[in-house]
């Protein structure tokens, strides 16, 4: 699992991509803040928004700077996260804005949150360039578990990578193809076993396939965008070698039709970075909800 990836732990770099907004957090924190902007318009201004974050890692850069431009609101944070360096850092050092009151960060596994005692419903759920590492049978798991845990008026904003439509799905392998005991599963087998979607792509490579053409041109182009922006040759190598092993995402379109399947009463909204950079073809932000004047809002 990703508790044992090095590139999320506390020695690792991935506060080197944020700082280099190669992956778009800032593009990220300016559409979130519009989505959260959206769903305060229909609250009461008097209500503390409970707000979750999953797979939260030790800086929850994009959340909370989203938060931080309502400073009239008050907010909870609760997040959680596989790696146990990434919260003790969270819990440590990082310093939340002055309008979230009350935080709760622990260990816990982000593609399964019912097991960690969550209490309550969730008026803002973010996760944050994690969903790409699922299936499409965990995506599923986790979408009907939102579909519970977020409240009937709530939101779910995802900023992540995701393959274009008309490009082959190449499904992650079970295991590291080097090591058969390092799992990349993100759930107990027998949580999703019984899981049946119908094909949510019309042409599969399987795991043993050579890698996509897409997918090399995406790992390469990150590579290259993050020496370009300063985040130096040991970074860009030890992500693009990351991305190469364990990146398989989903479509945009997979995406709709997956949590359409987990949730008939599922609104989605996919809001694009725009062109000015090549890898903005492959990353975006969908945003789900069960209140579709909500999603009506955005643009």
């Amino acid at each position: 699992m990703m508790r044992e990836e090095k590139l999320f732990s506390k020695d690792g770099c991935y506060s080197h991509v944020i700082e280099s907004n190669a992956l778009f957090h800032r593009e990220a924190i300016i559409y979130g803040t519009r989505v959260i902007h959206a769903f305060l318009e229909n609250c009461d201004a008097a209500k503390t928004i409970k707000v979750l974050d999953l797979a939260c890692g030790a800086e929850p850069v994009s959340i909370t700077a989203m938060l931080k431009n309502f400073p009239d609101r008050n907010f909870t944070y609760t997040g959680i996260d596989i790696n146990p360096d990434q919260v003790s850092f969270a819990k440590q050092y990082f310093k939340f804005p002055e309008n979230i009151r009350d935080v709760t960060v622990f260990e816990g596994n982000a593609w399964d949150p019912r097991l960690s005692a969550l209490e309550g419903h969730y008026d803002i759920v973010f996760m944050g360039l994690n969903l790409h590492h699922g299936t499409p049978e965990e995506v599923y798991y986790l979408a009907t578990q939102l579909a519970v845990i977020i409240s009937d008026k709530g939101v779910y904003i995802n900023h992540d990578v995701y393959r274009p439509d008309d490009q082959p799905y190449q499904r992650r392998p079970d295991h590291h193809p080097d090591n058969a005991r390092e799992s990349f599963l993100l759930l107990e087998p027998g949580l999703i076993e019984s899981v049946r979607l119908p094909h949510v792509t019309h042409n599969e490579l399987g795991s043993d396939a050579p890698i996509a053409a897409w997918r090399q041109t995406y790992n390469d182009l990150l590579r290259q965008t993050l020496m370009n922006q300063g985040a130096g040759r040991e970074c860009a190598d030890a992500t693009y070698q990351h991305a190469h092993m364990r990146d398989y995402p989903i479509s945009l379109s997979d995406f709709a039709h997956i949590f359409k399947q987990a949730d008939k009463d599922f609104n989605i909204k996919i809001l694009r970075y725009g062109d000015a950079h090549p890898l903005m073809a492959y990353i975006a932000m969908p945003v789900v909800s069960k209140a579709g004047q909500l999603l009506e809002a955005l643009y």
